[in-house]
């Protein structure tokens, strides 16, 4: 009787240990998921951050080309002015493609991170449900 309540009480530590190591092991996870979050958002506010100053530059160069075609256009002849008005219409509009290429670009980037999260998000909810 004695051996078999020892043999129970050491199978009980036994247990009690590899609950020990496998709540250890949840919050580590839960901590590394945590973590990993605070990276997405970092990225992401980063990628907005980067995404604005494009576009705001891309409009600063958008101004400047009207500045220059306005400018140039009260000294030129009609014939001129149309040739040098396509021309520079043609830059700004190959420039508002560059911007929104910039802006669906980033939006993209912003989409996969946030679908990036939220897997992240369910495999650790999963994670503690099973727990």
């Amino acid at each position: 009787l004695n051996d078999t309540l020892g043999g129970l009480r050491a199978e009980r530590d036994c247990l009690r240990e590899d609950s020990r190591r496998k709540d250890a092991s949840m919050l580590a996870g839960k901590q590394e998921l945590v973590a990993a979050e605070a990276l997405l958002m970092r990225d992401c506010e980063r990628l907005e951050r980067e995404r604005e100053r494009e576009v705001g530059l891309l409009r600063a160069q958008l101004e400047e080309l009207r500045a220059l075609w306005n400018s140039q256009a009260a000294d030129k002849s009609a014939a001129e002015m149309k040739g040098r008005q396509d021309s520079e219409l043609q830059q700004c509009q190959a420039l508002l493609q560059m911007a929104k290429h910039a802006q669906v670009q980033s939006a993209s980037e912003l989409q996969q991170l946030s679908l990036l999260l939220q897997t992240e998000q369910a495999t650790a909810a999963s994670a503690l449900q099973h727990q």
